[in-house]
């Protein structure tokens, strides 16, 4: 057994050895130019983001930093530009998290409301009938821009857009005309979104636009000797969610 574990100590020596030897005679010691290419040759001079050859060999280029604030960035925010990259590695990433928490969150409810009055007053000064004038669908996905390019809370937007993907409602349906209750829904997702999960999971269950969704609204109590069961839509979809 000792001998085994010479040998293999001796392996193992003589291959690092040999990938020294390797690094120091081929990688640009004394045997001529180094060809890089690079998947894109597009930028300005002047930015240390450029992605052209000669910057990935100068130390000019893509830092190691830079490049996972910006992958940090694109799991945590719903897009990041150059100034956010910066921030987060000047900052680091806790400290940017940190402050995201400390950003207040915006009422949804009234923002969707703005949105709809807004849109109603400029179809009213088109000579629209105000009869045939009504909230829709499309007053909550204006509402939904303006809250995720307007706002600063980047985290908050990212989870709570990640939460309305995992506790499902959707406006294909029995909510098709119900935008202010899917609304509402949303802004319990942006309060919920650095919360605990056991509360966000009661306010999702007790949520009419949830009720309304999965038809759990108004379920009747059991009722054996009737032969009445409770609606288990429910409890079926958050089984298989969960």
């Amino acid at each position: 057994m000792k001998g085994i574990l010479i040998k293999t100590n001796l392996l193992f020596f003589m291959l690092l050895c040999t990938n020294i030897f390797y690094a120091q005679t081929y990688l640009g010691a004394g045997h001529g130019d180094i060809e890089v290419e690079t998947s894109s040759e597009k930028g300005d001079e002047d930015t240390d983001f450029e992605a052209l050859a000669k910057n990935t060999v100068n130390g000019k280029g893509l830092t190691y930093k830079q490049m996972a604030a910006s992958r940090f960035l694109a799991q945590s925010t719903m897009g990041a530009n150059k100034q956010m990259i910066n921030e987060v590695v000047s900052m680091g990433i806790e400290n940017w998290i940190n402050n995201q928490y400390k950003i207040p969150k915006i009422d949804f409810n009234v923002l969707f409301s703005d949105v709809y009055d807004e849109a109603f007053q400029i179809f009213q000064d088109n000579g629209g009938d105000l009869d045939d004038y009504g909230i829709g669908v499309e007053h909550f996905w204006y509402a939904w821009w303006e809250n995720l390019m307007k706002n600063d809370d980047y985290l908050r937007q990212r989870v709570a857009f990640t939460l309305s993907e995992i506790v499902v409602i959707s406006m294909d349906g029995p909510l098709e005309e119900k935008a202010e209750g899917v609304g509402a829904y949303y802004d319990m997702l942006l309060k919920n979104s650095f919360g605990n999960y056991e509360e966000l999971l009661m306010d999702v269950t007790l949520h009419a636009a949830m009720g309304t969704y999965l038809s759990h609204l108004n379920n009747s109590k059991e009722i054996p000797e009737e032969n009445i069961h409770p609606d288990e839509n429910y409890a079926i979809i958050f089984y298989w969610t969960f």
